[in-house]
Order: C-alpha cells, then sequence, then structure tokens
C-alpha cells in the first residue's frame, strides 16, 4: 500500500486529481491536504468537505492561523504579483514544514478521518499536484521544491472533463467558477490577480470588490509610512502605534477606523503594478467594460517559487 498525499487547493482540478487517485488506486493510503489561508470563500469550504463525504477521503486541514492581511501587518508590506509572500508562508511553508519534518502548525483539522488506512501517511509518500496540460511549466520548480519525494502531475497526462465529474458526483461547482473566475482561492481577493480579475469582481461581488478596496487603501498608508520612517528613531513609537491600530482594524472586521500617524506626500503601495484597485472602480463607473483580450487576470501560483524566511523577519 502506498501513501499519497494530494495538495488539495479546492479547485477543480485538484478535485479532478482526487477522484483520478480514487479509481486508480482504490487500496491505497489517500490523504486531500488544504492548506488554509483564512481568507476563502465560504463556498470553498463547503465543496471540499463535499469532495471528501462524496469520494470518501480523509480531509487532513492545516493553517497558521492568520489571514493575508493579518501576515501584510505583521511583514509591513503590501503584497502583489512582485510580491506574494501570503502562498509562501500561508500555504507553501506550512506544507514543507509538515510533509518534511512533521512539524504541525498552530492549527489541525480532521475531517472523515475514519477513511485514512494508516497514520503513517507521512512515511515516503508520492505527492499530487492539479496542474494541468496548460500549466506545465510549473513542473520543474515544483519538483525542484519537494525533493527528494516523488511528485506527480495526473492531468499534464490525462484530460478529465470537470463538468461531468462534477455529474458524477453530485457535487455543485464552486461559486466563484460560475462567477467566471478561474481558480476558486481566496474570495477573488487575490493580491496576485490582475486588471481583468478585480474587474471581473467588480461586475460579480462588489461587496467583496469594496473591501478589498479598502483593505488595499488602509494597507498602502501604513506601509509607506512605515518605511518612509522606519529608521528614525522619533518615529519608533509611533510605528508601534500604527500596527497596534492596524490589528485592530483587522481584528475587527475592517469596521474600526485606525488612528493613524501619516504624513503627506506618501508613496502609493498598489497589488496590481499598473495602478490601485480604486482606479478600476471610477473606471468601471464611467463605462469602462471587461475585455479579456486586453485585461491581464493574473492570478496566485501556489507552490511554483518557495524559499525559506529569516526567522528575523517572520518575528517582526
Amino acid at each position: 500500500m502506498r501513501n499519497r498525499i494530494l495538495f488539495f487547493s479546492g479547485g477543480l482540478s485538484s478535485f479532478a486529481v482526487a477522484h483520478h487517485l480514487k479509481t486508480k488506486f482504490p487500496e491505497d493510503n489517500i490523504v486531500l491536504y488544504f492548506t488554509d489561508t483564512k481568507w476563502e470563500d465560504e463556498d470553498l469550504y463547503r465543496f471540499i468537505d463535499e469532495v471528501s463525504d462524496k469520494l470518501q477521503l480523509p480531509l487532513l486541514k492545516h493553517s497558521e492561523g492568520i489571514d493575508p492581511v493579518r501576515l501584510m501587518i505583521k511583514l509591513k508590506a503590501l503584497f502583489s504579483n512582485r510580491f506574494g509572500e501570503c502562498s509562501k508562508v500561508l500555504k507553501m511553508r506550512v506544507a514543507k514544514r509538515f510533509i518534511k519534518r512533521n512539524k504541525k502548525p498552530p492549527f489541525e483539522t480532521w475531517y472523515n478521518k475514519q477513511y485514512l488506512k494508516d497514520e503513517n501517511f507521512r512515511d515516503n509518500p508520492i505527492l499530487y499536484f492539479g496542474i494541468a496540460f496548460g500549466e506545465l511549466h510549473r513542473l520543474a520548480p515544483i519538483k525542484a521544491n519537494w525533493q527528494p519525494f516523488e511528485c506527480d502531475f495526473p492531468l499534464a497526462r490525462e484530460f478529465y472533463e470537470y463538468d461531468d465529474l462534477l455529474a458524477l458526483y453530485n457535487i455543485r461547482k464552486p461559486s466563484l467558477y460560475l462567477k467566471g473566475f478561474a481558480h476558486n482561492n481566496c474570495k477573488a481577493r487575490c493580491v496576485k490577480a490582475g486588471v481583468g480579475h478585480y474587474k471581473l469582481l467588480y461586475n460579480t461581488d462588489r461587496a467583496t470588490f469594496d473591501e478589498i478596496e479598502h483593505i488595499e487603501s488602509m494597507l498602502s498608508i501604513y506601509v509607506a509610512v512605515y518605511h518612509k520612517f522606519k529608521n528614525d528613531p522619533e518615529w519608533k513609537e509611533r510605528l508601534k502605534h500604527n500596527e497596534k491600530e492596524m490589528i485592530k482594524w483587522h481584528e475587527k472586521n475592517f469596521k474600526y477606523i485606525p488612528q493613524l500617524h501619516i504624513v503627506d506626500d506618501l508613496k502609493v503601495y498598489s497589488f496590481i503594478k499598473e495602478r490601485p484597485i480604486r482606479s478600476i472602480r471610477e473606471e468601471m463607473e464611467s463605462g469602462g467594460k471587461l475585455d479579456l483580450f486586453v485585461d491581464g487576470m493574473g492570478g496566485c501560483g501556489c507552490f511554483v517559487n518557495y524559499e525559506d524566511f529569516k526567522k528575523e523577519r517572520l518575528k517582526k
């Protein structure tokens, strides 16, 4: 009996790999492994549990217990497609520490553990990823990241019709796909997303668009003040005050208005390289439209580029 661990993101590709493993290796010890950013769409959690139920596979959920916003406050940084530490810290590092060193994160939950065939599922497992034909450039980096483990990518060899699989198990498609998004991650608030992605979010979920616009605006001020005055001894206490205020803002689900120490002429930080999210609102309110041939969608490429972080930085 072989141990097989599937990195189960909550997307359709990893669902197809779960089906592949269930049908090809029904007697083996298969584990669905989900690393939670704590920023996912509510329907993602319904989907991963339903897949575990219908395929009768155990689902292991791990989490650092913080979401990308709290991590940005901690690191005094605004993530983007140039600097997306959230997937590295909240997903890749969690997984690597556990699988390679058996170091569990602060939060662990099993769902349908009765389907686990052997507690020693970390013993020389084959690691599986939902990488399809259009993402073959990701295979080599993933293999390098996970040496010496064997990695497998069934969707790079075999094609599955996702809608047919959903119908086979009578599972409802995740809501983000129904809205037109290419993935089912972070409630479409991906910091690596492009202009087209946020135009689609504006069109399909205005409340979430408003939330991420507000988050970007507040974090931009916080990060800009920190980097402008981090070497100024007179600002030491004020910067600590700013961080405490931002933590309070985060803990109160962004309803609290933080009383920050700010100044004029601050650098503007944004998730998207080209422009702040606010400008997308202004464009759409002025009659702008989504053009998939022009507007880049962007998106997260988890498990592609991983590097260990200096402990000193993560303790900030």
